[in-house]
């Protein structure tokens, strides 16, 4: 059994892992179009951030479960 202070504590890094994920997103956006990319490179940029995104989604909810994909 976890205490509050610890659920607290893992709230906390998931919403310093999205913010940190969503910063390099933008930055990615905002600097590739300067490079002249192909608009097939901001495609697989976003899916490689849609891909991380639904992957972290699901090992959050397996974690739930007690069963994670993947142990951080």
């Amino acid at each position: 059994m976890t205490s509050g202070s610890d659920w607290v504590h893992q709230i906390f890094v998931i919403l310093m892992v999205v913010l940190a994920a969503l910063v390099l997103w933008a930055l990615g956006r905002w600097v590739l179009p300067k490079f002249n990319a192909p608009g097939i490179v901001l495609t697989c940029w976003d899916g490689i951030f849609v891909f991380l995104g639904a992957l972290f989604l699901i090992n959050l909810f397996m974690s739930l479960a007690g069963h994670p994909l993947l142990k951080f």
